[in-house]
């Protein structure tokens, strides 16, 4: 979430200010920095760039903060900090509070990144020259799945020193990643965690081979609904179906109707095979 204007701690020790998010100790200052840096401008300029300019938001087109000296009424607290969308054919600009949740928390993690750097530097530095480690959980949290196809891309483009450990549950962002990029966490039977290497590399795979290494999805339908809607077809479709199976097709064609599905397809006839004839060759009398 974006904190809101005034509202950001203001913490004295950067160190502390990086660390106590992580620990739900405090907020981040996110774009609260407008307020706490001498030359809001040039911080200003830096989130427009990894913002706006690398197209991490989508539609975005720009952006203005203000600092505390510049906001003068009740509207200008509420506007301090907007963004300009591009919506179809029409241009917006709305306060970054309204924007949705995966909008906001872009917006507050990228700006605190920029705004911490800044600090530690003691002025302005750019964004291709910014070193350090980043820890965000849930890097995907309110994400679309387009958005999060290009979330990695663009951070290795926009941030090329800084190293990001995120965490994440989602297989959209795993193909911006290398096979060394990516570590597996799970439980052994005692219920500690462990680490796996990645087995291949996710830039490469399918969509369903993703699901299948890293989240252990392995069906074609991950429900038994689709899986019977499956089989049903194969089996209507079949005119030498035998009697088991057929059995089989009206069981599954009664859960299908108890679940609301209709499957729109009829089962063709059965032909029932001709029995097997036996020639008899005689010999000549």
């Amino acid at each position: 979430m974006l904190p809101r204007p005034f509202a950001s701690d203001k913490a004295e020790d950067p160190i502390l200010s990086r660390l106590n998010s992580l620990f739900d100790r405090g907020r981040i200052i996110g774009t609260g920095f407008a307020d706490l840096l001498d030359n809001p401008s040039e911080f200003s300029r830096a989130l427009r760039a990894a913002l706006v300019d690398s197209q991490l938001l989508p539609r975005a087109t720009d952006i203005d903060l203000k600092g505390s000296g510049e906001t003068k009424s009740p509207s200008d607290l509420v506007e301090k900090h907007s963004f300009e969308l591009k919506v179809g054919t029409e241009t917006l600009r709305l306060p970054a509070t309204w924007l949705s949740q995966g909008y906001q928390s872009t917006i507050a993690w990228v700006a605190d990144i920029i705004g911490q750097m800044f600090w530690e530097n003691g002025g302005p530095i750019p964004l291709s020259e910014m070193e350090g480690l980043v820890l965000i959980d849930e890097i995907d949290l309110h994400l679309h799945p387009k958005w999060q196809l290009g979330l990695i891309p663009t951070l290795k483009r926009v941030f090329p020193k800084l190293q990001f450990i995120v965490t994440t549950h989602s297989p959209m962002i795993l193909p911006g990643l290398s096979r060394e990029e990516v570590v597996i966490l799970g439980t052994d039977k005692e219920g500690n965690v462990i680490a796996h290497e990645s087995p291949e590399s996710p830039s490469l795979l399918t969509g369903s081979e993703i699901y299948r290494t890293f989240f252990g999805i392995d069906r074609l339908h991950p429900t038994d609904l689709g899986k019977d809607l499956q089989r049903y077809s194969f089996l209507i479709a079949d005119p030498l179906r035998s009697d088991e199976e057929d059995k089989e097709m009206r069981d599954i064609r009664e859960r299908l109707a108890a679940a609301g599905v209709d499957p729109g397809w009829e089962p063709v006839p059965r032909i029932q095979e001709p029995p097997e004839q036996t020639t008899v060759s005689e010999e000549p009398s």
